[in-house]
């Protein structure tokens, strides 16, 4: 009887397992025809008139859209790997351990939304980990604490652009620092998020150097659907979670989640407002900005 049930529970966990590379295959399925037929005629005339070689390459995208775009391709080199892995035979049963300790290597249609969200908080951990070391090099935690102390910030609505210059100007070794220099551009990319692992540095200095044009037309897109009223939940949640943001549960209502999102990126929008002809200043107001967000959790 024993090993008859240890049988039915091996076929129970293959078939769940199967059942979820077979949807996973058919969700990237689904997205690959979006992309081919939906997508694709949608940009194909912006290529035409030159636009996706510049700044303005995701301008006349919407964020909904944009998404899918860099989610598909993203997609497409994850599925190589697993491919290769689900050709051994019996991988299937490897599976549980492919999800659990390679995460960032699975296409959308392959996690579930917990799994996502889980993701979110290991690397929102990293990011706080990276925020601290960076702090200690700079000389910038006293700094930080004065700032908090004498305003009482305690969530992102408190944050304002006159407080992000100040601190900036106030500590000297900061403002006067090389960003895209050998040995700052490892620690800031890490701090930002960004995968320095096999990553030449050359592409994390265009990554860095691109933020002022990046992140604001990514905030321009986010306000512009907050006007239309077309985020989820669940879209709320992705913003925040990029952006180094507290995303919580569902014990986070939508308006709460809407009204960060909204503060945030009309803090970001400031920034390149005040730094409109000096790219080295929006990156350092932009960075001061993450760092006040991850020692805060805000």
């Amino acid at each position: 009887m024993a090993i008859v049930g240890m049988l039915r529970s091996i076929k129970n966990v293959t078939q769940e397992l199967n059942s979820i590379v077979k949807s996973g295959i058919s969700g990237f399925y689904v997205d690959r025809q979006y992309y081919k037929f939906v997508l694709t005629p949608l940009l194909k005339p912006l290529y035409k008139e030159g636009t996706l070689r510049g700044v303005d390459n995701m301008k006349k995208v919407d964020y909904h859209d944009h998404v899918d775009i860099v989610s598909y391709k993203r997609d497409r080199l994850k599925l190589i790997p697993l491919g290769v892995f689900l050709s051994i035979p019996f991988s299937t049963f490897g599976l549980p351990f492919y999800f659990k300790y390679l995460p960032n290597l699975l296409p959308r249609g392959f996690s579930s939304r917990e799994t996502k969200l889980q993701l979110y908080r290991k690397q929102l951990e990293k990011k706080r980990y990276n925020c601290s070391v960076y702090q200690s090099q700079f000389n910038l935690r006293n700094s930080i604490e004065k700032l908090i102390s004498s305003t009482g910030i305690t969530s992102i609505q408190d944050i304002t652009y006159p407080m992000i210059s100040n601190l900036c100007t106030s500590n000297t070794l900061y403002s006067q620092q090389n960003f895209i220099g050998k040995e700052n551009l490892k620690l800031l990319s890490k701090l930002l998020g960004f995968s320095t692992c096999l990553t030449p540095n050359r592409f994390l200095k265009d990554y860095i150097e691109f933020l002022p044009q990046s992140e604001s037309i990514y905030s321009d897109r986010v306000l512009l659907e907050i006007q239309k009223n077309t985020l989820t939940f669940e879209d709320l949640q992705d913003i925040l979670a990029l952006k180094s943001l507290e995303f919580g549960n569902n014990a986070f209502t939508y308006s709460y989640l809407l009204s960060k999102a909204e503060k945030y990126n009309q803090l970001v929008m400031e920034i390149k407002q005040h730094s409109e002809n000096d790219p080295n200043l929006f990156i350092k107001h932009f960075v001061l900005l993450q760092i006040l967000i991850l020692e805060l959790h805000l």
